[in-house]
């Protein structure tokens, strides 16, 4: 073989060797795409059965404790029956159901948390919203909690009072 014909060769052989090493880093990036795609939507499954799992052990202790049932009814027909022991818990409960709602509300924010599953929680809060000492307890509260909920419930309470129309998904000074 000559030195031309050798070094068309080489050229030849070359461009094929860089025409193979890209299609298989195209494959690499496509099958690391996908990976990606598979873990995010794991992740979202294991993120919503964790919500789901706190939003039973919150729940739970109401309907698995006929005393906690008792305290909330309490707290909500007369607070100022509750005993400082009584007080105390009410304001735990409150501070991990506030807690769990904030929780929620960023992870709907930052997109880990579908809009229809925020939907229901939004819903169900909404509905404790009716209940003044909700508001109360939040009110008094509020700076433990991030500024996105504060806005969040002031603007959910205005709906209910009738005060603004009904509110999009997102608060107006979140968006």
């Amino acid at each position: 073989m000559d030195l031309p014909a050798l070094s068309a060769y080489g050229t030849v052989a070359a461009a094929a060797g860089q025409i193979i090493s890209a299609i298989a880093v195209v494959l690499s990036l496509l099958y690391l795409a996908r990976q990606l795609s598979q873990n995010t939507q794991a992740l979202r499954v294991a993120t919503y059965q964790a919500d789901v799992s706190t939003s039973v052990a919150i729940l739970g202790a109401l309907y698995t404790s006929a005393d906690l049932a008792e305290l909330q009814v309490r707290a909500h027909t007369d607070p100022a029956s509750l005993s400082p022991a009584d007080t105390m818990r009410w304001d735990n409960y409150m501070l991990v159901a506030f807690r769990h709602l904030d929780s929620l509300f960023y992870q709907y924010r930052i997109g880990s948390l579908e809009p229809d599953l925020w939907h229901g929680y939004e819903g169900a809060f909404t509905n404790r919203l009716r209940h003044e000492v909700w508001v109360k307890w939040f009110e008094a509260n509020r700076s433990a909690f991030s500024p996105a909920l504060q806005v969040l419930v002031r603007e959910r309470r205005e709906v209910l009072e009738g005060t603004r129309p009904q509110a999009g998904a997102l608060p107006e000074q979140v968006r």
